[in-house]
């Protein structure tokens, strides 16, 4: 997996590919699996992950990206949904799901701004 592939998840140590759809990511201290589903070359695609807290539970999330071609470039779009389960769950959902969408704008804002340098673009207004 590329460097860039990396840098643009937050926390994320490492990046092994498993297979055309599974990706295995080392993210802060914790190790998830991140499958890719729903593929819809180039328009879009469905991104899973889920990871185990040991004791205190598990999460999973997904967010479903789709690419649009509109006149100035391209929109991306996507929809986020989290879940939590076991004690983290009881203590800490309404959190845990708020996290999953900053980590997930933080994803797609450095998704687009290395998107906008490789292309020799000036970063879109949307971009943080």
């Amino acid at each position: 997996m590329s460097r860039l592939q990396q840098s643009i998840i937050p926390r994320c140590e490492s990046l092994t590919r498993l297979s055309d759809i599974e990706i295995a990511a080392v993210v802060t201290v914790r190790i998830g699996l991140i499958t890719l589903s729903e593929m819809d070359p180039p328009h879009g695609y469905c991104m899973r992950g889920e990871g185990q807290g040991g004791g205190v539970g598990s999460a999973h999330g997904s967010a479903k990206v789709r690419l649009t071609e509109i006149a100035t470039g391209t929109l991306l779009a996507y929809e986020i949904e989290a879940g939590v389960g076991g004690k983290l769950g009881l203590i800490g959902g309404k959190l845990i799901s708020a996290t999953a969408h900053r980590w997930a704008d933080a994803f797609l804002d450095r998704f687009t701004q290395h998107a906008a340098a490789a292309a020799g673009l000036p970063l879109p207004s949307t971009a943080h």
